[in-house]
């Protein structure tokens, strides 16, 4: 059982919404023109997987170790590859924006189940 199920819960589903709005590779964020800006700068677009993290960061408690560990516990269940590396599953060359919304959807499942 999850620890922080609800956070984390609403936590992915933030990410979700995010990467549905725009999805990028190879930077945090893009804007409309496709220029590299911060993630969380107001013109941003499009967010790559770290990118849509650290912009939805704010539902992780501060000093609160065990909901990352539960965090990096559920991608590793749930991202593909050897690795099992969000950010590298990101940015691959045959990655596509529906293959990162599954994989935000099979950790929202993951903790639902769990």
């Amino acid at each position: 059982m999850l620890k922080f199920k609800s956070q984390l819960l609403m936590f992915f589903t933030a990410v979700k919404i995010r990467l549905e709005h725009g999805w990028t590779k190879h930077s945090m964020a893009i804007n409309e023109r496709g220029l590299t800006c911060a993630y969380d700068d107001p013109d941003a677009t499009a967010w790559c997987w770290l990118g849509a993290i650290a912009a939805e960061n704010h539902f992780f408690p501060k000093k609160e170790p065990d909901m990352d560990r539960e965090y990096l516990g559920v991608m590793r269940a749930v991202t593909p590859g050897p690795e099992h590396n969000p950010i590298n599953f990101n940015d691959h060359p045959k990655t596509t924006q529906n293959d990162m919304l599954q994989l935000v959807q099979a950790a929202i499942a993951y903790c639902q189940t769990h």
